[in-house]
């Protein structure tokens, strides 16, 4: 009898769903200042095989992500947050996935910044938040400007005058 395998649709979703669940245990061990070898040791296996877990290049049972979502302290609805089953959108997210150095990927250093700005107490962490948004021009964009779900056009960066009066950048 022959092998039967399984449809491009099916391997699709599988592995958008792979992908978000990685990416999601990524994110909160992240937050959480949580190291791969930490993670690792509290759940009894090597960190190399957390560096799978969140590559996505090997599965994550669910007994072992009920195990991860206790470590974490969330809920297993967590990893699922944030994910489209649609069919046609599974294909879409699919063919558009973003590589890890893309926008829209959170990286060490955002993680590292996200982590430090949730720590700091809520009348900081909103003045430090303004000053973010007025130093990067965040918020500058006149409404209309970007379309919905657009990111706004990248302006080109200001240039301020040195002491001796030429423009510096």
């Amino acid at each position: 009898m022959p092998r039967r395998t399984k449809n491009q649709e099916i391997l699709a979703f599988e592995s958008t769903v792979e992908a978000h669940i990685a990416g999601r245990l990524r994110l909160r061990r992240g937050l959480l200042g949580m190291t791969q070898s930490e993670l690792a040791r509290a759940l009894g296996i090597t960190f190399q095989q957390v560096q799978k877990y969140e590559r996505g290049s090997n599965r994550i049972s669910i007994g072992k992500l009920v195990q991860i979502a206790e470590i974490l302290d969330v809920p297993i609805t967590f990893f699922f947050d944030g994910l489209e089953l649609d069919g046609d959108r599974v294909q879409r997210l699919v063919a558009q996935a973003p590589a890890a150095d893309e926008p829209g990927v959170l990286g060490r250093r955002d993680l590292d910044l996200l982590r430090g700005w949730r720590n700091l107490p809520p009348a900081v962490a909103d003045a430090f938040a303004a000053l973010l948004r007025a130093t990067s021009g965040a918020g500058e964009e006149e409404e209309g400007e970007a379309g919905e779900g657009e990111a706004p056009a990248a302006k080109a960066p200001r240039r301020r005058k040195s002491a001796s009066g030429t423009a510096a950048a």
